[in-house]
């Protein structure tokens, strides 16, 4: 690796590993996993991507990798519930909002399936709800990460819980979104 590659190398692992961090702390305090673990498995399924080398290119890696994160949470919290409960598939969590408030999550595989759905259709909608309850950002760093102004963040967020709501009332999920 020459040093420009070393340098975007390490630029790109530092905020994984930021991310990481942020994704553990909605976790049990003594899950197994560490950041680094996250990272690097998250790594791992990003390997045939090439490592962005402009800020343009960083930014998609960076939301790649980080959904990446999240379904690796889930898989690995989904095999751990499946050996503690007979292969049970309902998953609590509790996420963080960007106001270090606690929202309880009563079924988060569906909850996962849902934002997959919204993805889809609404993009800007579901990255706003995951960077702030996902990962616990505030509005502003939202803004920031997606080059929006804050009100629009704000609109984003309020369009895409009121569509997670309603989208999880029709698959049965009770609680709010």
């Amino acid at each position: 690796m020459n040093t420009v590659d070393e340098r975007e190398f390490d630029q790109v692992y530092a905020e994984l590993r930021m991310l990481a961090r942020r994704a553990l702390h909605s976790e049990r305090s003594d899950h197994s996993w560490s950041p680094s673990t996250l990272v690097h498995r998250a790594w791992l399924k990003l390997k045939s991507l090439p490592l962005p080398t402009t800020e343009h290119e960083r930014e998609p890696y960076i939301r790649k990798a980080s959904w990446e994160m999240r379904c690796l949470l889930i898989d690995h919290a989904r095999r751990k519930k499946a050996h503690k409960r007979d292969g049970g598939e309902r998953i609590s969590m509790d996420l963080v909002d960007g106001h270090g408030k606690y929202v309880p999550v009563p079924d988060f595989g569906l909850l996962h399936e849902v934002l997959e759905q919204l993805a889809d259709e609404k993009p800007q909608w579901a990255t706003a709800l995951n960077l702030t309850y996902f990962y616990g950002m505030t509005q502003e760093e939202v803004s920031i990460e997606l080059d929006r102004s804050i009100p629009t963040v704000q609109r984003y967020l309020d369009d895409g819980k009121c569509w997670l709501k309603t989208r999880l009332e029709k698959e049965g999920m009770e609680g709010e979104a």
